[in-house]
């Protein structure tokens, strides 16, 4: 586990920011990820129902694509190479991740970027909510192209190779 990360070093500001936009996420699972380091702060109720190791890890980025459904990491990586980029700064993201009795379970994660001084040391804040089987397509297990759109789901088309 590493000992320094940006965590320490966010100023007033954007600790204000971060607790601005948990403040609606208490009944998910929150997270805050400190994209320079690669290292990722999750509530412990995430561990309880998902593989991570502890609530605080280094290596976050490999440890969370081994808990993404293999179909979803393409997207996964898609969504954070256009963070570190600089675009966007909020989210809307859909995965299956592998909880702890071996299934895919579909997700929404919710996430904001932080920018520190230079953007290479940003956070990301968000949280995961479980989505409820009544919600989502029972043949993909996904949300409808509507249901995703009316919850702000953006939606970014990836040619497969």
């Amino acid at each position: 586990m590493e000992d320094e990360s940006n965590f320490t070093n966010l100023d007033s500001p954007q600790i204000q920011e971060i607790v601005s936009f948990l403040e609606f996420c208490t009944s998910s699972y929150v997270f805050a990820y400190d994209i320079q380091n690669d290292v990722l702060s999750i509530t412990a109720d995430a561990i309880v129902k998902f593989g991570f190791p502890s609530r605080r890890f280094s290596h976050a980025l490999r440890t969370f694509m081994q808990i993404v459904a293999p179909e979803d990491r393409a997207v996964l990586m898609h969504n954070i190479d256009s963070i570190t980029a600089g675009t966007p700064l909020t989210r809307l993201s859909v995965y299956h991740l592998l909880d702890k009795s071996g299934t895919h379970v579909p997700v929404k994660i919710r996430e904001k970027v932080i920018p520190g001084e230079q953007f290479k040391s940003c956070v990301l804040v968000g949280c995961i909510d479980v989505e409820e089987a009544a919600d989502l397509d029972k043949l993909t297990g996904l949300l409808s192209e509507k249901q995703a759109a009316a919850e702000g789901f953006i939606f970014d088309r990836l040619s497969v190779v």
